[in-house]
C-alpha cells in the first residue's frame, strides 16, 4: 500500500488525468439522461441507471485488472521472484497486492455515485447494505477472473486480450448502461 501510494504521488499530473478519465463521462450519461428522459426498462430515470452502472464497472474493473497490472508491473522491474519471497501467506499475496488498486477503485466508484447525485441522480442510500453485500460477491468474481488472467501473463507474459475480451462481454451482458431485458432473448440466456 505504501508503495503505491509514493508511486501515485511522484505522478501527480498522471493521476489528475486519470482521475478526469474517470470523472468526465459521468456528464456525457447526464446529457443521454437528459435526451432520453425516464423509462419503465430502467426502473427510473436513465441517468441514475447509468451512474450505478458506471460505478459498478468501475469497482469491478479495479478488481479484475489489478493483479495482472501489479505482477506486470513487477516482472518489468525485476522483483517478482523478490515478491514471491516475501514471508506473506500466498494466498494472503493476490489480495494485499490488490489492496491499493481496488481501495481507489472503490473511492472512484464512490466519487461517480457522489457526482451523480449531485448533478441529480435519485440514489437510494438506504439501499447501501444490500450493495455493499453484491458487491463483495462481484469483487469475489472479478478476483477469480484477475487471478485467471494474472496467471497466463505470468506464463505467456501478456493476459490483456482475455481480460478486454472479458470486459466487453461483461459491459455488453451486464447490463452497466442498459438494461438486460432489451437484450434478444438468445442473447439474454448469456447474461445470465
Amino acid at each position: 500500500l505504501r508503495l503505491d501510494l509514493i508511486e501515485e504521488a511522484s505522478y501527480p499530473l498522471a493521476l489528475i488525468l486519470q482521475e478526469l478519465a474517470v470523472v468526465v463521462p459521468i456528464f456525457s450519461y447526464f446529457f443521454i439522461g437528459e435526451l432520453v428522459g425516464g423509462s419503465d426498462v430502467v426502473g427510473g430515470d436513465y441517468f441514475t441507471f447509468a451512474a450505478i452502472g458506471i460505478s459498478v464497472s468501475l469497482m469491478l474493473d479495479a478488481v479484475l485488472s489489478s493483479f495482472g497490472k501489479v505482477l506486470q508491473r513487477s516482472q518489468n522491474r525485476g522483483q517478482f521472484e523478490y515478491l514471491l519471497s516475501e514471508p506473506v501467506p500466498w494466498l494472503f499475496l493476490p489480495f494485499a497486492m490488490n489492496l491499493y488498486r481496488v481501495m481507489f477503485g472503490v473511492l472512484n466508484g464512490f466519487l461517480i455515485l457522489g457526482l451523480a447525485e449531485v448533478l441529480g441522480a435519485d440514489i437510494l442510500w438506504g439501499n447501501l447494505p444490500e450493495f455493499l453485500l453484491l458487491m463483495l460477491l462481484g469483487f469475489g468474481a472479478s478476483t477469480a477472473v484477475g487471478l485467471l488472467a494474472a496467471s497466463v501473463m505470468v506464463v505467456a507474459k501478456r493476459s490483456q486480450p482475455m481480460l478486454t475480451l472479458y470486459s466487453l462481454a461483461a459491459s455488453l451482458l451486464g447490463g452497466a448502461l442498459f438494461s438486460v431485458d432489451q437484450l434478444p432473448a438468445w442473447l439474454r440466456f448469456f447474461s445470465y
